[in-house]
């Protein structure tokens, strides 16, 4: 592997479930030394995960999925990590979580996620989510590290 301490690395999405549940699409910036991620999601409305029966007729993006989302654009920075080579990440809390807009379909949602500490085998991460270039959500979001 190239030596990601040192640069941004745009990553194939890796998470331990499937397809149908992944909230964060295709690639994921990465740049391991500042532990930061950038990851999207092309939020249509018609996602094989039922998001179309969140308000049907006008739906909306739920929260839950944002912060699951999140959850999974923060592992992508862990998995990223040499000192994290071997383990799974399992999303473990929320904390100070704040909704600010209603995302609508047919809109690209940006993450913005920043790895704040590692303490006792939980990490915690730093998120945004964007929608056209405005904050939508902010939250602080745990993770547990086993050792595989």
């Amino acid at each position: 592997m190239a030596d990601i301490e040192d640069m941004n690395v745009l990553f194939p999405v890796k998470l331990p479930h499937g397809e149908g549940f992944r909230l964060i699409e295709g690639n994921c910036l990465v740049n391991a030394a500042e532990k930061t991620a950038y990851a999207s999601f092309n939020y249509t409305g018609h996602e094989t995960l039922e998001l179309s029966d969140h308000f049907p007729g006008k739906p909306i993006f739920p929260g839950a999925a944002l912060l699951e989302a999140m959850a999974e654009a923060a592992i992508q920075i862990a998995q990223a990590l040499p000192e994290m080579q071997g383990y799974s990440f399992y999303f473990a809390g929320i904390d100070k979580a704040r909704f600010r807009k209603v995302i609508p379909a047919g809109v690209e949602i940006i993450y913005e996620v920043k790895i704040v500490g590692f303490t006792l085998g939980i990490g915690r991460a730093e998120c945004k989510a964007f929608v056209h270039g405005k904050l939508v959500c902010t939250a602080l979001i745990s993770f547990a590290c086993s050792k595989d």
